[in-house]
Protein backbone atom coordinates (compact mmCIF):
# COMPACT_ATOMS: atom_id res chain seq x y z
CA UNK A 1 0.00 0.00 0.00
CA UNK A 2 0.66 3.67 -0.72
CA UNK A 3 1.11 4.81 3.09
CA UNK A 4 3.40 1.89 3.79
CA UNK A 5 6.08 3.41 1.55
CA UNK A 6 9.39 5.00 3.58
CA UNK A 7 8.98 8.15 1.82
CA UNK A 8 5.67 8.90 1.81
CA UNK A 9 4.87 7.97 5.60
CA UNK A 10 6.09 11.22 6.80
CA UNK A 11 3.94 13.26 3.88
CA UNK A 12 0.47 14.41 4.58
CA UNK A 13 -2.19 12.47 3.60
CA UNK A 14 -5.41 13.58 1.54
CA UNK A 15 -8.29 12.19 0.24
CA UNK A 16 -9.58 14.17 -3.48
CA UNK A 17 -12.50 12.66 -5.13
CA UNK A 18 -14.35 14.40 -8.31
CA UNK A 19 -17.29 13.48 -8.61
CA UNK A 20 -18.41 10.02 -8.31
CA UNK A 21 -14.71 9.53 -6.93
CA UNK A 22 -16.16 12.31 -3.74
CA UNK A 23 -19.25 10.24 -3.36
CA UNK A 24 -16.97 6.85 -2.89
CA UNK A 25 -14.26 8.71 -0.77
CA UNK A 26 -16.92 10.38 1.13
CA UNK A 27 -17.59 6.48 2.55
CA UNK A 28 -14.14 5.91 2.83
CA UNK A 29 -13.16 8.63 4.90
CA UNK A 30 -15.42 8.47 7.19
CA UNK A 31 -14.74 4.80 7.80
CA UNK A 32 -11.14 5.83 8.19
CA UNK A 33 -11.92 8.64 10.97
CA UNK A 34 -14.45 6.17 12.73
CA UNK A 35 -11.69 3.23 12.92
CA UNK A 36 -9.00 5.60 13.44
CA UNK A 37 -6.86 4.23 10.85
CA UNK A 38 -3.08 4.97 10.23
CA UNK A 39 -1.57 7.35 9.13
CA UNK A 40 -4.46 9.94 9.90
CA UNK A 41 -6.09 11.92 7.31
CA UNK A 42 -4.91 15.21 6.98
CA UNK A 43 -7.97 16.29 4.77
CA UNK A 44 -10.71 15.65 2.13
CA UNK A 45 -11.25 17.64 -0.53
CA UNK A 46 -14.55 16.77 -2.67
CA UNK A 47 -15.27 18.06 -6.34
CA UNK A 48 -18.13 18.64 -7.92
CA UNK A 49 -19.28 15.70 -5.81
CA UNK A 50 -22.71 14.55 -5.81
CA UNK A 51 -24.28 14.95 -2.32
CA UNK A 52 -26.52 10.83 -2.78
CA UNK A 53 -26.55 8.14 -4.77
CA UNK A 54 -30.42 8.20 -4.94
CA UNK A 55 -31.10 12.02 -4.98
CA UNK A 56 -28.61 11.64 -8.39
CA UNK A 57 -30.14 9.18 -10.09
CA UNK A 58 -33.70 10.51 -9.28
CA UNK A 59 -32.53 13.49 -10.98
CA UNK A 60 -31.63 12.21 -13.85
CA UNK A 61 -33.89 10.06 -14.51
CA UNK A 62 -36.12 12.74 -14.22
CA UNK A 63 -34.27 14.64 -16.90
CA UNK A 64 -35.48 12.73 -19.97
CA UNK A 65 -39.54 12.03 -20.75
CA UNK A 66 -39.38 7.99 -20.83
CA UNK A 67 -37.38 7.54 -17.73
CA UNK A 68 -39.57 10.68 -15.76
CA UNK A 69 -42.07 8.08 -14.63
CA UNK A 70 -39.90 5.75 -13.22
CA UNK A 71 -37.86 8.33 -11.16
CA UNK A 72 -38.63 7.57 -7.72
CA UNK A 73 -39.40 3.32 -8.48
CA UNK A 74 -36.29 2.73 -9.95
CA UNK A 75 -33.93 5.40 -7.55
CA UNK A 76 -35.27 3.19 -4.31
CA UNK A 77 -33.32 0.06 -6.35
CA UNK A 78 -30.05 1.91 -4.70
CA UNK A 79 -28.45 1.01 -2.27
CA UNK A 80 -28.39 4.58 0.23
CA UNK A 81 -25.51 3.20 2.20
CA UNK A 82 -23.13 5.07 1.27
CA UNK A 83 -24.91 8.83 0.82
CA UNK A 84 -22.43 11.51 1.22
CA UNK A 85 -24.50 14.25 2.93
CA UNK A 86 -25.15 11.11 5.50
CA UNK A 87 -21.66 10.60 5.94
CA UNK A 88 -19.62 13.40 5.74
CA UNK A 89 -20.50 14.71 9.27
CA UNK A 90 -18.18 11.93 10.50
CA UNK A 91 -15.25 13.02 8.86
CA UNK A 92 -14.86 15.64 11.41
CA UNK A 93 -12.50 16.58 12.98
CA UNK A 94 -10.68 16.28 9.83
CA UNK A 95 -10.47 19.43 8.04
CA UNK A 96 -13.18 19.36 4.54
CA UNK A 97 -13.31 21.11 1.51
CA UNK A 98 -16.35 21.30 -0.93
CA UNK A 99 -15.82 22.56 -4.25
CA UNK A 100 -18.84 22.81 -6.90
CA UNK A 101 -19.31 24.44 -10.14
CA UNK A 102 -22.49 26.91 -10.57
CA UNK A 103 -21.62 25.69 -14.18
CA UNK A 104 -21.71 22.17 -13.39
CA UNK A 105 -23.52 20.60 -16.48
CA UNK A 106 -23.05 16.99 -14.86
CA UNK A 107 -24.18 17.35 -11.03
CA UNK A 108 -25.91 20.55 -10.35
CA UNK A 109 -24.72 23.00 -7.78
CA UNK A 110 -27.09 22.48 -4.96
CA UNK A 111 -25.40 18.94 -4.34
CA UNK A 112 -22.50 20.78 -3.36
CA UNK A 113 -23.73 23.16 -0.96
CA UNK A 114 -25.69 20.23 0.50
CA UNK A 115 -22.74 18.28 1.21
CA UNK A 116 -21.22 21.67 2.71
CA UNK A 117 -24.09 21.82 4.78
CA UNK A 118 -24.26 18.61 5.81
CA UNK A 119 -19.91 18.72 6.55
CA UNK A 120 -18.86 19.31 10.08
CA UNK A 121 -16.37 22.19 11.29
CA UNK A 122 -13.41 22.81 9.88
CA UNK A 123 -15.07 22.97 6.79
CA UNK A 124 -14.92 25.17 3.53
CA UNK A 125 -16.78 25.83 0.57
CA UNK A 126 -14.69 26.80 -3.02
CA UNK A 127 -17.44 27.81 -5.65
CA UNK A 128 -15.97 27.93 -9.03
CA UNK A 129 -17.08 29.16 -12.23
CA UNK A 130 -15.86 25.99 -14.64
CA UNK A 131 -17.58 22.76 -16.52
CA UNK A 132 -17.66 19.22 -14.38
CA UNK A 133 -14.83 18.54 -12.90
CA UNK A 134 -12.28 20.75 -14.48
CA UNK A 135 -11.29 22.78 -11.36
CA UNK A 136 -7.82 22.13 -11.60
CA UNK A 137 -7.52 23.91 -14.83
CA UNK A 138 -7.61 27.48 -12.91
CA UNK A 139 -4.24 28.41 -11.30
CA UNK A 140 -6.55 30.45 -9.00
CA UNK A 141 -8.64 27.74 -8.07
CA UNK A 142 -5.60 25.70 -7.84
CA UNK A 143 -3.82 28.03 -5.75
CA UNK A 144 -6.94 27.91 -3.05
CA UNK A 145 -7.08 24.02 -2.82
CA UNK A 146 -3.09 24.57 -2.23
CA UNK A 147 -4.18 26.94 0.83
CA UNK A 148 -6.66 24.67 2.11
CA UNK A 149 -4.33 21.41 2.01
CA UNK A 150 -1.10 23.91 3.79
CA UNK A 151 -3.74 24.78 6.13
CA UNK A 152 -3.85 28.61 6.11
Amino acid sequence: MLVDQPDVQSQPLFLLGQSLGGALGTALASEWVKRDEQPPLDGVILDGTFSGFRAIAREKLGDFWLTWPLQVPLSWTITDEYEAYERIGDISPVPVMVIHSVRDGIIPFHHGKRLYEAAEEPKTFLQTDTPHASTFVIPGYQDEVLEFMEGE
